[in-house]
């Protein structure tokens, strides 16, 4: 169960860290559009 738990927490820097990537080559208005229909 733990390694459950890991695979989340890595799962989520991940996405993290593409958000942020994301951030610094696409335009600021179409990052929190995209931002805001992802997470609801």
């Amino acid at each position: 169960m733990k390694t459950i738990g890991l695979l989340n927490i890595l799962k989520r820097s991940i996405m993290r860290e593409r958000i942020m990537h994301d951030a610094k080559t696409m335009p600021a208005r179409q990052f929190i559009l995209l931002r805001t229909m992802s997470h609801p």
